[in-house]
């Protein structure tokens, strides 16, 4: 009886590995200046996620102007997706919603966002997410 109890012990332990970590999210990871550039895009995002839940938003555009932006975020690793919400955004009117991904620790997957709740995207998408790299100081 006892070996059947262990067996199944360590099959949990090894599907919550599989399933739940790789979805779990560090708050002390996020930290940092993370940007995302590519060919086809016409915009440079570069985000800084600072202590107690602040960043700033830098939006470079393609002629050159830059319009930048400040708030608070708030991460959900209990929900799978893990939930990204800023709110209190400077030059812009109400929160955003979102969901957002670890994929290494200097890569992260963040979708676009919606101006409501409801209409947050429910999964990752080539067409609805961004790359963001982050960017390692020496």
């Amino acid at each position: 009886m006892n070996i059947d109890f262990f067996r199944y012990q360590s099959i949990f332990i090894f599907l919550i590995n599989i399933i739940v970590i790789p979805y779990a999210f560090c708050s002390e990871n996020m930290l940092g200046v993370w940007i995302n550039s590519s060919v086809n895009n016409k915009k440079i995002f570069v985000f800084d996620f600072q202590k107690n839940n602040r960043f700033e938003l830098n939006i470079k555009k393609i002629d050159g102007k830059i319009s930048k932006h400040y708030g608070e975020y708030f991460i959900n690793k209990e929900k799978v997706p893990n939930t990204i919400d800023l709110k209190n955004i400077t030059n812009h009117t109400g929160p955003l919603f979102g969901i957002i991904k670890t994929i290494d620790n200097n890569s992260i997957l963040i979708s676009e966002f919606s101006k409501k709740w409801k209409l947050r995207p429910i999964s990752f998408r080539k067409n609805n997410s961004r790359i963001f790299k982050k960017l390692i100081k020496e």
